[in-house]
């Protein structure tokens, strides 16, 4: 094996063998008053159990291995006839050898439960160009906008947050396992306009897209079916969430999950919200699974040098999870935006969508992309399901990392590393060729206030109810570009503040990125236990006057450094926003202080718990300590420790600190390793799967986690021997 190649072992690697080494552990005891009494006390969700209980199931049963060069209409044969025998109790593998795989303009569609694509690693690369809904499907195709979904049935009584049952006018058509969707109509005042007298009437939930616009499409619309439901008949369904069927009496349904916010039948103004539910059909697919490979899909050839015009499918997903799926997941998959073509196509779009009921999304790397402009270009994941988790993942070089859109609540995104957001200015040209790059354009006017979120909450009206605990990202948002959002948790994160990487036309970024900013219009958001900006990036924006909250009317906040900031210049809503925002011993590095506010709510005691969602630490965590934020430390040192995600990506990019890589890196060392002399297998010679990652599941705990005993696979011609052991690499882990 070269020199080049042991260097940069993780820059073409997603997964790390972990050590068994003992979890270090923040200390805390139960609170005298807790987070979760606090948020339940505030009528908010407080008990996220997101995922699939007991974990990802282990399925070891191999039932045909396909050759490298195989085309998309032989895995999804092999797909459909592995479905044909797959059951619960006797799940199946389509194996990938290592080698391409060149699907062209076709999906990959994964819609047969209890079946899983697996491949060996980043040795085996799918490539395609990107069309339709996506290059790989997991659920049905719905590639028309016809809908199966069955009629809606109207609630009866009202909804509220942590209830586990619902009465219907008819619950006949309906049986348990069944996986329904519940919405109502937006509780505003006004319809679609968020404004004083809205808020005065009691409104709360604002739509800005008129009604039929492009955001209307995670949600029922007045004026079609489309393959997010059935018409509605009375107005846009703007909130929303996925249940399931456990058992009926009568017309209640009984759930096996419970309620993360109100869905009552009056809101404001005496305004009828009509609460309905509807078959998704989720069932149907569930238990199905991608792991193991590396994705290098790029938009489809001939479609147009401005993407938005490209018809069809507006630049679709390279993984997209349906609506129609449940329990499923993706897994030590590696989503390559740096990569282009022959032809000189790259990346474009957004890297996965994930939708449905209780899907997972781990351990993997989504980076890059050949676009980071607006309209749906340069996104990483995507979140719109319900009760999802998506963790220790690798998210970078894009214009929104993470987003969530219209999500249905009681999902987790925890301990990923987002390190960078890139300005959505940056359209149309190579941000990995220094020559094409666009030029920076000024962005220090409020109206590009918007364009950086790493990790954005919600890019779509009414995202609700969801958690984010222990990521380290650029920053943290929810925006208001498309309505507002509510009920959304930070816990135990760390926002840097600026990008990781600078600028490399520039010493740093014009515009910093501030620790958490919140659209107009927000209704509750709770920021606990989060540790904002860092000591070097104060430093670095020392001549902006950095302050602690920035003022609603002053232009000039936007270019200096903030940890929290409020709407976008709108008096009312910034207001409205920040009457709505409760933080608790959150630790800033401008005033070097805990902050907690003490009117409007009870705060929590500073006895933080570990985590909101989980009773111990994931086994990932082995080696690395847990929970790695902690805004009680005296030091930053002990405030903010290395995630297993961030490990991963440092040895990626061979470095062992921030400010010290560029996207020239990446290219380069990947362009230098691609056609070094090895002496490891051959894409067609034969390779172990013994060694493919698998799951210990104890189904009588609902928290467990993955339990990871994985291959480090490199990229094309690279394999590491199969009996390399874990103490190996327990040194290099166990890292703060």
């Amino acid at each position: 094996m070269t020199l080049c190649v042991k260097r940069l072992i993780c820059i073409l690697s997603i997964f790390i063998t972990c050590s068994s080494a003992a979890v270090k552990s923040v200390s805390a005891n139960e609170n005298e008053l807790g987070v979760r009494e606090v948020l339940e006390n505030m009528g908010q969700f407080a008990g996220w159990n997101p995922g699939i209980p007991g974990g990802i199931p282990t399925v070891d049963t191999i039932y045909t291995t396909i050759p490298p060069g195989a085309n998309v209409f032989v895995i999804n044969a092999a797909i459909q006839s592995a479905g044909d025998i797959a059951t619960r109790e006797n799940p199946q593998v389509v194996q990938l050898s290592a080698g391409i795989y060149d699907i062209g303009e076709r999906a990959i569609i994964l819609n047969r439960s209890y079946v899983v694509l697996r491949g060996m690693g980043a040795m085996t690369i799918i490539r395609g160009h990107n069309v339709g809904q996506g290059a790989i499907l997991i659920g049905p195709t719905m590639v028309t906008y016809t809908s199966p979904y069955a009629q809606p049935i109207d609630v009866v009584g009202d909804v509220n947050v942590n209830d586990t049952s619902i009465t219907l006018t008819d619950a006949s058509g309906f049986s348990p396992g069944d996986i329904l969707m519940l919405d109502r109509l937006a509780n505003d005042a006004y319809m679609n306009v968020a404004s004083e007298e809205a808020i005065a009437a009691g409104g709360r939930e604002f739509n800005n897209t008129g009604g039929s616009g492009d955001h209307d499409q995670f949600m029922r619309i007045t004026d079609r079916t489309t393959i997010h439901g059935p018409r509605s008949a009375n107005g846009l369904r703007l909130v929303q969430q996925i249940i399931e069927v456990e058992r009926i009496e009568g017309n209640t349904i009984h759930l096996t999950n419970t309620i993360n916010i109100d869905f009552p039948q009056t809101g404001a103004g005496g305004k009828d919200l009509n609460p309905q539910v509807w078959n998704t059909f989720a069932n149907q697919h569930q238990f199905i699974g991608l792991e193991d490979v590396k994705l290098q899909i790029t938009a489809r050839s001939g479609s147009s040098a401005n993407p938005n015009l490209d018809s069809f499918a507006w630049n679709p997903p390279a993984i997209k999870m349906q609506l129609m799926s449940s329990y499923s997941w993706v897994r030590n998959v590696w989503s390559d935006g740096t990569w282009f073509d022959e032809t000189g196509r790259g990346f474009m779009g957004k890297h996965i969508e994930v939708h449905g009921f209780r899907n997972h999304v781990t351990g993997s790397a989504f980076i890059g992309s050949s676009q980071n402009g607006s309209g749906g270009n340069g996104y990483g994941i995507r979140q719109m399901g319900t009760d999802c988790l998506i963790d220790n993942n690798i998210v970078d070089l894009l214009c929104r990392p993470i987003l969530g859109q219209n999500t249905g609540g009681g999902n987790v995104l925890a301990f990923n590393y987002v390190p960078n957001a890139f300005p959505t200015t940056w359209n149309n040209g190579n941000f990995f060729i220094a020559s094409t790059r666009p030029p920076l354009r000024d962005f220090t006017q409020p109206v590009d206030s918007w364009v950086q979120d790493a990790l954005n909450t919600s890019h779509g009206s009414f995202s609700h109810s969801d958690l984010f605990e222990g990521n380290i990202s650029a920053n943290i948002t929810t925006d208001a570009v498309w309505g507002n959002s509510g009920s959304m948790v930070f816990f135990r994160n760390h926002t840097r503040g600026t990008n990781a990487m600078p600028h490399p036309d520039f010493p740093r970024w014009i515009q910093p990125l501030g620790g958490i900013r919140l659209g107009g219009w927000m209704t509750e958001h709770f920021s606990i236990g989060n540790v904002l900006l860092s000591p070097e990036v104060v430093d670095m924006y020392a001549d902006t006057n950095p302050q602690v909250w920035a003022k609603p009317d002053d232009i000039a906040a936007y270019s200096r450094l903030v940890a929290y900031r409020f709407g976008n210049n709108n008096t009312v809503g910034d207001r409205f926003s920040y009457e709505n925002f409760f933080w608790a011993h959150d630790f800033n590095y401008i005033s070097n202080e805990l902050l907690s506010r003490e009117s409007g709510w009870s705060a929590p005691s500073a006895n933080l718990p570990n985590s909101l969602f989980l009773t111990s630490a994931p086994d990932y965590f082995d080696g690395f300590v847990w929970p790695p934020i902690n805004p009680l430390a005296s030091s930053h040192e002990d405030r903010v420790n290395m995630l297993p995600a961030q490990y991963r990506y440092m040895q990626m990019l061979n470095r062992t600190g921030d400010f010290a890589y560029t996207a020239e890196d990446i290219v380069e060392n990947i362009d230098s390793c691609e056609n070094a002399d090895t002496d490891t297998p051959q894409a067609d010679e034969p390779v172990s799967t013994d060694s493919i990652a698998t799951v210990e599941t104890d189904n009588n705990d609902r928290t467990s986690r993955p339990s990871w005993h994985i291959i480090i696979p490199v990229y094309t011609g690279v394999i590491v021997a199969l009996g390399l052991t874990g103490w190996a690499l327990y040194k290099r882990n166990k890292k703060k």
